[in-house]
């Protein structure tokens, strides 16, 4: 089995503030509750405790005191660095086992940064420009019909998607907040094929 291109993990920030907290968070207890990384479940603890500071001094910084917004950022500032510490944590696990590493970005709420040299898994989904959106890319297939997509809020009820021509589709009006699952199938003129792995993401 030949050994795919180096996948990068993505930590795509929403601009606003409370849907960072609450981004922050999911990622952060994923991890927790992932026994591939106990052995950084230190840094993991010290982040959620910094992300929590965060939340609370931009509540506090809404009130428009003086001082308030400045210290929301320097707290902001702060999470971010333990955030990117953790990303760089999450690349390494990725890049130790390359073969599983788009599951282990996706399963905790990472994205995926997209290179012209990058080869896709059999399912890669990507976050739309717009809130409450998903690019959704099946790896494309000599002769298909059609490709089909499934969403689900728990991985074991499932509802029908769209069918489109090409191997990449929208998935719009989607609840930002919520954790998806999503996977694809295409119709060849052999029969439909297997459906693909299953992909868990954050709706930013």
């Amino acid at each position: 089995m030949s050994i795919p291109a180096r996948a990068k993990a993505k930590y795509k920030r929403p601009t606003n503030n409370a849907q960072l907290a609450t981004y922050n968070l999911y990622i952060l207890n994923n991890l927790l509750n992932d026994p591939l990384f106990a052995n950084i479940s230190g840094l993991i603890n010290d982040a959620i405790i910094q992300n929590d500071k965060f939340k609370k001094a931009e509540v506090a910084a809404k009130s428009r005191t003086r001082g308030k917004a400045q210290k929301r950022n320097k707290v902001k500032s702060d999470t971010l660095i333990l955030m990117d510490q953790v990303l760089a944590k999450v690349q390494a696990a990725g890049d130790n086992d390359q073969l599983n590493a788009i599951t282990i970005f996706t399963r905790n709420g990472f994205s995926l940064k997209g290179h012209n040299h990058y080869v896709r898994g059999e399912l890669e989904v990507k976050h739309g420009k717009k809130s409450g959106t998903f690019w959704v890319f099946h790896k494309p297939l000599k002769k298909p019909v059609a490709y089909i997509w499934m969403i689900s809020t728990d991985g074991i009820h499932w509802d029908l998607g769209t069918y489109c021509r090409k191997g990449n589709d929208i998935i719009e009006d989607l609840v930002p907040g919520t954790k998806y699952f999503i996977k694809t199938q295409a119709d060849t003129t052999k029969g439909k094929t297997a459906w693909s792995q299953v992909v868990e993401i954050y709706c930013l």
